[in-house]
């Protein structure tokens, strides 16, 4: 019954889209014939002039400078070197454009694709003021333009070498009106990139109206052409979706994406109009891409229609398409471009071999094949015009995209009549069917809630999973800094605190070298602060007073505020000393800080910062705490508040209130746990409206601290033959000026390899290694454990900048006399080398 009502009003429609597609062919074939008829009663450009003072503008439309232009090859001649006297050099003859270079014959023997040269070409206009312009294609691969005197139009860099010259392919309307009736066309193009060199399009000049007007006309049906296939790309991939069974709309989808994506970066080429920044390289990539991949996807849907096609056809068309589809990924343009010839010869050998199987699909009477066959005919006969208008043969008419656009206009209608069809039987299946329909809708529903949940879930554990990226990237971009910078404070103050031991007590020499060792202090607490903010310092302990530490950070803090904001700072100068990481105390102080400031970034208001010692019993002290003397860091603002429901999870990690970007939600958590290291607690006092206050308290220690060695200290002397190895060149040279000065005999190399083979091959001679860790093929560390194997008693010290994969504990046991962090102090590296030899 359904094939009775259907195939009826299938064949009557049929009938009407086969006049309509005819039509259209036959109108097409017209277009080309006038195209290709008006072409020859066009006059041509002789011996480098043009003559078209004949030329009715207005009436016979715009023509193409093509024909004779003089050829000056490996010359960047401008309009001013041609008022000479003499003939500029370089010239060779006529080069016929539109054409390439490559392949002339000249006295010169053959040209390649490669080079540059100069092309000119006098136009006769006659005595007119009517407004010119120019509709210039792009060009292999760059080019310069003069009217006359005056450039008119630019695209990329022309240049005499690839290095100096940048490629752009980007069509361009230039206006000008005539100041004279000779009008002098001089064009500078270089290619270095394309295999293709010169001007291989037509550069087609008329009035200012009718230029533009072509131009908006090609742009427009560009563009009609895009939104046409990716509408189609669309709505096919939708019936996709609802039936996955069927196969050939997901690859009727994907040609229509890699026509539309084709069809943008061709002709026109409106997609450098959207983004004009697009690499070169990049587009010309996209380009071959969208062809080389299209063709393999337009077999897979033909033969997903019909059985009749080989299936081993399609394997061989895809791999061959991947591969030249790799190549063109891999290699650049000047290189890729030159598989395009060998793929046009496999797109002939399918052009014959897809209407050959497509007749038997006809005689065998399958549903839609005369319509696939009408759509494949004009395809392949508009894909033939243009692989023979590429290579040159036949005049370059643009009818691929027409094409194109018939055969998927076709595929769609028969795509539709098969969904048709296939509703219609759902649709007297659905009224069977309804009340299992019915039953199950329940359980889809309770399914699509699941899944919204897990999405939800999986969005979630997403945003957390980045943000802990980022986390580590600036961990790692941190680290990097610290290293290197490191470096660079190391000679700094190496040679400070060296000039300063041999300078005169009280001289300006003397305060001026501790002026730069000061300053250089105070840039290895900046990186140490680096590392803190990214969570890449160590967490190693120590006996201090924090009181100078949190005042340099409140300096700091204090010239990043807002104006609405004014801060209160009270210290108690006299704290004792607490178990703790400098860098990472100020992390805690900078974190809460911020918090404040954000919570009175719309209405300004008062940051308050205490720091004292205060006594708490065991009523004041969260459970596992002792009673006795903490120092309390609190930080106060008279904010927004919070509720209670946020209070309670201030601290859990990736939590937060800001906006998206705003914020990570890591903030509070890691001072959660960095004090929690630090056997401390965090007490909050807050409500909506009356600001907050976060007290961290440290229990005190009676250990006393450990002073950092100043550059008064005075370094010992003393003999021996040091083995140095750092990969920085300067303070290879500072280690080895220091020690020398000290009484030692260095050994210097700027890479571990090289180092462990002269140690190898002398061992006995050296008394201490001195080495940095981070250097590259081989790290301090590996480095002395290859050395230790050899002579296990040498003692060895290790610096470093900045080095996340091994710790103190690791070089002491591995053998190593001692870990110095960088920049190392003359003193402190000369009294350890004393110490140990």
């Amino acid at each position: 019954m359904i094939e009775a009502t259907f195939f009826p009003t299938s064949k009557h429609f049929t009938k009407r889209l086969l006049s309509c597609v005819s039509l259209m062919l036959c109108l097409m074939s017209l277009v080309s014939c006038q195209q290709q008829s008006l072409l020859g009663f066009r006059p041509l450009a002789e011996n480098g002039v043009l003559d078209l003072r004949q030329w009715d503008f207005q009436k016979d439309g715009v023509i193409p400078l093509n024909g004779q232009w003089t050829f000056y090859w490996q010359e960047l001649l401008e309009p001013s070197d041609f008022e000479k006297e003499e003939e500029p050099p370089g010239f060779i003859g006529m080069l016929t454009v539109p054409g390439r270079w490559d392949g002339y014959e000249s006295n010169r023997g053959t040209l390649p694709g490669s080079g540059y040269a100069t092309l000119r070409l006098q136009i006769r206009v006659g005595s007119t003021s009517e407004p010119f312009a120019l509709k210039i294609p792009d060009m292999a691969t760059s080019y310069k333009m003069w009217i006359n005197d005056r450039i008119v139009s630019v695209n990329g860099s022309v240049g005499k070498s690839r290095e100096t010259s940048a490629p752009q392919f980007l069509p361009k309307v230039v206006s000008f009106s005539a100041d004279s009736e000779d009008l002098i066309v001089t064009l500078q193009v270089s290619n270095f990139r394309h295999k293709k060199g010169g001007v291989w399009l037509p550069i087609e000049f008329g009035s200012e109206s009718e230029i533009w007007k072509k131009r908006i006309a090609n742009i427009a049906f560009e563009l009609f052409l895009v939104g046409s296939m990716l509408v189609m790309a669309f709505y096919h991939f939708g019936l996709f979706i609802l039936r996955r069974s069927d196969r050939s709309t997901i690859f009727f989808s994907l040609v229509c994406l890699f026509v539309a994506t084709r069809t943008l970066v061709v002709g026109e080429r409106f997609l450098i109009w959207l983004i004009p920044g697009f690499n070169w390289e990049i587009f010309q990539k996209i380009e071959y891409l969208s062809f080389y991949l299209g063709v393999p996807c337009f077999y897979l849907f033909i033969s997903s229609l019909y059985t009749e096609f080989s299936r081993r056809v399609g394997i061989i068309i895809t791999s061959v398409s991947l591969l030249f589809s790799l190549f063109t990924l891999v290699t650049p343009v000047i290189l890729f471009s030159y598989g395009i010839l060998y793929y046009q010869v496999i797109m002939l050998l399918l052009c014959l071999y897809i209407p050959f199987v497509l007749i038997r699909t006809i005689i065998n009477k399958r549903e839609g094949a005369i319509l696939v066959s009408i759509g494949v005919i004009i395809l392949s006969f508009t894909v033939l015009y243009e692989i023979l208008a590429e290579n040159e043969i036949i005049y370059n008419l643009s009818l691929s995209s027409i094409g194109i656009f018939i055969f998927i206009f076709v595929q769609s209608v028969m795509l539709s009549i098969r969904f048709s069809k296939a509703f219609t039987i759902s649709e007297m299946l659905s009224e069977e069917l309804e009340d299992k329909v019915e039953q199950r809708t329940a359980g889809l529903k309770k399914a699509h809630e699941e899944i919204v949940i897990a999405n939800e879930k999986l969005k979630e554990t997403q945003h957390q999973l980045v943000q802990s990226q980022k986390m580590e990237a600036m961990g790692t971009l941190a680290g990097g800094i610290a290293h290197e910078f490191n470096n660079i404070l190391g000679t700094i103050l190496g040679y400070s605190e060296m000039l300063s031991n041999e300078a005169q007590a009280d001289s300006m020499v003397k305060e001026g070298l501790y002026a730069i060792t000061q300053s250089g202090n105070r840039a290895v607490d900046l990186v140490r602060q680096i590392l803190t903010f990214s969570r890449s310092d160590s967490m190693e302990l120590s006996p201090m007073m924090i009181q100078s530490s949190i005042k340099d950070m409140l300096k700091v803090i204090g010239t990043t505020l807002p104006e609405s904001m004014n801060m209160t700072i009270s210290i108690q100068e006299n704290c004792k000393p607490i178990m703790a990481n400098k860098t990472q105390v100020s992390q805690v102080l900078l974190n809460l800080c911020s918090n404040a400031v954000d919570a009175m970034r719309n209405e300004g208001g008062v940051l308050n910062v205490e720091l004292k010692e205060k006594t708490l019993d065991q009523k004041e002290l969260p459970e596992g705490f002792k009673a006795g003397l903490y120092l309390e860091l609190r930080v106060s603002d008279s904010g927004i508040g919070m509720t209670d429901k946020i209070k309670d999870r201030i601290f859990d990690p990736f939590y937060t209130t800001k906006e998206i970007d705003q914020g990570t939600g890591l903030g509070l958590s890691i001072v959660h746990g960095i004090v929690q290291s630090h056997s401390g607690f965090i007490k909050v006092d807050t409500s909506p409206g009356k600001g907050t206050k976060f007290s961290t308290l440290f229990p005190v220690t009676n250990a006393i601290p450990i002073d950092t060695p100043t550059i008064d200290e005075k370094p010992k002397k003393g003999k021996g033959h040091i083995l140095i190895v750092e990969d920085e060149k300067d303070l290879l040279n500072l280690y080895r000026v220091m020690l020398q000065k000290q009484g030692y005999q260095s050994s210097i190399f700027n890479n571990g390899i090289e180092a462990l083979e002269e140690f190898k091959a002398r061992p006995d001679m050296y008394d201490l290694v001195f080495t940095d860790q981070m250097m590259p093929k081989l790290t301090g560390f590996d480095l002395s454990r290859e050395i230790l194997k050899i002579r296990p008693e040498i003692p060895i010290i290790i610096a470093t900048g900045h080095s996340p994969t091994v710790s103190f504990e690791e070089a002491k046991k591995a053998g190593i006399k001692d870990f110095m962090t960088k920049p190392v102090r003359f003193s402190v590296l000369s009294n350890k080398i004393a110490e140990l030899i």
